[in-house]
């Protein structure tokens, strides 16, 4: 037939709507985060519509800055949306290359060889094929677990992906193995991987290309499915029995958006998270059915130019990856005791790199003067973080006893030595060999701990709400009650310059080094629960549950309106930090006022933990988040986070008479427990995995008052005895 009258292709109307769709959504990936609004991480705790002010989450467009609205914690979904189209795209595309690359390899095997490897990667090919890859994804994710972070969505959604580009490999390279030009080449003296790389791989290429797209797309649907049941790459949901940890603080992510949205009921971020999931996948679907049609035979010019263009791809292969393919067979099949050997080798290796005790982590609190444990809960800052590792190998180093009991636990100076509080009304000194140094007693009776100036100093606070000095040799320096004989709530805290900050019923106290006074106010509200006063790490702020005022005057630094049950702590990492009954805020104060930085939380409902609020919290230097979470009549639980790894675990306490002694630079938790019969015992547990180190019953006594961790030593006051129970 005459060009003049051949029929004209109709237009591709598919590959060029799908070529400039994903070509928007590949500029989107690359310079959306510069066009965001906001700061996808940045939390706001309230808004204003009008004269009204409201919590988040903000529906779309009812407060002025959210387009699209917010999810529960303030954040601009409009950033969110345009920061998380970057990282989808990025796991999509390395998870599809991976399957063609798998795919192709196994496709060519298999339609080329006859052998038995041959006939086993047919079945393998089959087998994959019959499974869901999101069941497979999901089993593989979860075996694998959060520590391999991205690695494990690559390797679960891969796992059998290959098999469909491995099919299709398979068929066209039994198609092409039996023309003439193949023969041709054969009857020359080829080689099979000549014949295979410069013959069949060239004409498989443009196939794949086709198959990209449509890999892309179904890949993401994939990872849309996976981030709507809780698995997505910035934070796996992770099963402990029947219950489950959230991490949501790392960069948006499509699948994370998703997830998050059918958890905190904010309807509006799946609605637009999807619209975008499903744009792309339209956009990959409709380049494949492009590729596809103008690969058809109604389009052979374009076709050939396609084939001349992957037939120098195919050359360029050839020429740069036969040898090395060719070398790399010839070994592996000369001398399969040296694959295995290698495989033991590297296997060994990461055994014994992954068996290996973690290093120790240094906190950026430091104690002022070099002591080792200066109030009852460590420093200023109420850690509880020791700054070494504890006993490893318990047992008794020595024992002291006195008449009466300890009235709480005993705090460690540079040289060792103990302080305590008595129930006699006396303060004891007790050396590092547990020999009485002195015993001295102040204007009143002690409550609870001691605490250690920066000189070495020891101050106490009374029963009648006064503060008393006593000098490393136990001489009174002097004597102070500024409260009006208010009773006390907590047992003092040091800064570096010395001044002391403690609470009573109703006030909240400074007193200068030298015993005058240096402010006094009243506190709005208190509770009983946690009411230790906290000191921020450039002691600028001084925290008191959810009040903060400025540590110098006393001046109100700002009033937050707080959601329930949360207070504000200083973590081991030197960070503020505002403490909820589900989790961590870190916050900071900016030019704008209170700013949240990234929160960590978890649900308490699957916990079973609804009506426990957190008795004691805190946040190890490498950020991982930990809470004591009891209602003060029941057992309770110690829930340690790790935000970096997605890991929850939860530690149950032998009792309710359970005290935290402190936490070492292992990450080791170290507690004591009075059980309904017998002695007393302490335990430790490694927070990161909740494996129990080693239980130690005490020879006698019950009632445990409190404690400390030292390198290689914890010391224990139990009723009227203290005891170091050490390596040594």
């Amino acid at each position: 037939m005459d060009s003049a009258f051949r029929p004209r292709p109709a237009s591709n109307w598919a590959l060029a709507a799908g070529l400039g769709m994903v070509l928007a959504v590949a500029l989107m990936a690359v310079i959306g985060p510069a066009f965001a609004p906001a700061d996808p991480m940045k939390e706001t705790y309230i808004g204003q519509v009008g004269t009204r002010f409201i919590r988040p989450p903000f529906p779309p467009n009812s407060v002025e800055g959210y387009p699209l609205g917010s999810d529960e914690w303030g954040r601009d979904l409009l950033s969110r949306l345009l920061w998380a189209v970057r990282p989808t795209l990025t796991l999509v595309l390395v998870v599809a290359a991976v399957r063609l690359v798998l795919g192709i390899f196994a496709g060519l095997v298999s339609g080329w060889s006859s052998t038995w490897f041959s006939r086993l990667l047919d079945t393998l090919i089959s087998a994959c094929l019959a499974v869901p890859v999101l069941f497979v994804a999901l089993c593989v994710i979860a075996l694998m677990g959060s520590e391999w972070g991205v690695w494990a969505f690559i390797a679960g959604l891969s796992l059998t992906g290959w098999a469909e580009p491995a099919r299709i490999v398979r068929e066209q390279t039994r198609s092409l193995k039996s023309q003439t030009f193949v023969e041709a080449s054969r009857a020359m003296g080829a080689a099979p991987e000549q014949l295979v790389l410069g013959h069949i791989l060239p004409h498989v290429l443009p196939m794949m290309w086709i198959q990209l797209a449509f890999e892309v797309a179904g890949t993401l649907l994939a990872t849309a499915a996976l981030g709507f049941l809780g698995y997505y790459m910035n934070g796996i949901w992770i099963p402990i029995g029947d219950w489950v940890g959230q991490h949501t603080t790392g960069m948006p992510e499509l699948g994370e958006m998703l997830g998050s949205a059918t958890t905190q009921r904010v309807p509006w971020s799946a609605l637009f998270a999807g619209t975008v999931v499903v744009l792309i996948v339209l956009a990959f679907n409709l380049l494949g059915e492009g590729l596809r049609r103008q690969l058809s035979p109604e389009r052979q010019r374009r076709r050939a130019d396609m084939t001349r263009a992957s037939a120098r791809a195919g050359a360029w292969v050839e020429d740069r990856a036969y040898a090395a393919a060719a070398g790399i067979l010839r070994v592996a099949s000369a001398n399969g005791v040296v694959v295995m050997l290698g495989v033991v080798i590297i296997g060994g290796v990461w055994l014994i790199s992954s068996t290996q005790a973690p290093a120790p982590s240094q906190t950026a609190v430091t104690l002022p003067g070099g002591n080792w444990w200066a109030t009852s809960k460590r420093d200023a800052q109420s850690t509880y973080w020791a700054a070494a590792k504890g006993p490893s190998q318990p047992r008794i180093l020595w024992k002291f006893t006195t008449q009466s009991g300890f009235v709480g636990g005993p705090v460690v100076d540079s040289r060792g030595n103990l302080f305590l509080s008595n129930a006699d009304g006396a303060v004891y000194a007790v050396s590092s060999g547990g020999m009485l140094l002195w015993k001295k007693a102040p204007a009143a009776q002690p409550f609870g701990s001691p605490a250690l100036s920066p000189d070495g100093n020891i101050l106490v606070v009374d029963v009648q709400g006064g503060l008393s000095a006593l000098s490393p040799q136990g001489e009174l320096l002097w004597s102070v009650n500024y409260t009006e004989n208010d009773q006390p709530l907590s047992e003092p805290v040091v800064g570096a310059s010395g001044t002391a900050y403690y609470a009573t019923r109703t006030r909240l106290a400074a007193v200068y080094p030298s015993g005058k006074l240096r402010f006094l106010i009243n506190l709005p509200t208190y509770s009983y629960v946690d009411p230790m006063p906290r000191l921020s790490l450039d002691e600028r702020f001084l925290f008191f549950e959810d009040t903060v005022v400025n540590a110098q005057t006393g001046e109100l630094e700002f009033d937050q309106t707080p959601p329930p049950m949360d207070s504000y702590v200083v973590g081991a990492d030197g960070k503020n930090y505002d403490r909820l009954q589900d989790g961590m805020s870190e916050w900071q104060l900016s030019e704008n006022g209170y700013v949240l930085i990234q929160s960590s939380e978890f649900d308490v409902r699957n916990l079973g933990m609804n009506f426990r609020r957190p008795a004691e919290s805190g946040v190890s230097p490498d950020g991982n988040v930990w809470l004591v979470l009891s209602t003060g009549f029941d057992v309770p639980s110690f829930v340690w986070m790790e935000p970096a790894r997605s890991r929850l675990q939860v530690i149950n306490f032998p009792s309710v008479m359970t005290r935290l002694i402190g936490i070492d630079a292992l990450g080791r938790v170290y507690l004591c427990s009075d059980m309904n019969e017998g002695n007393s015992f302490c335990r430790a547990v490694d927070g990161s995995t909740a494996a129990k180190a080693w239980d130690f019953e005490l020879p006698e006594g019950r009632g445990i008052s409190g404690g400390a961790i030292l390198p290689g030593r914890m010391y224990v006051a139990v009723a009227q005895h203290i005891f170091a129970i050490g390596d040594e």
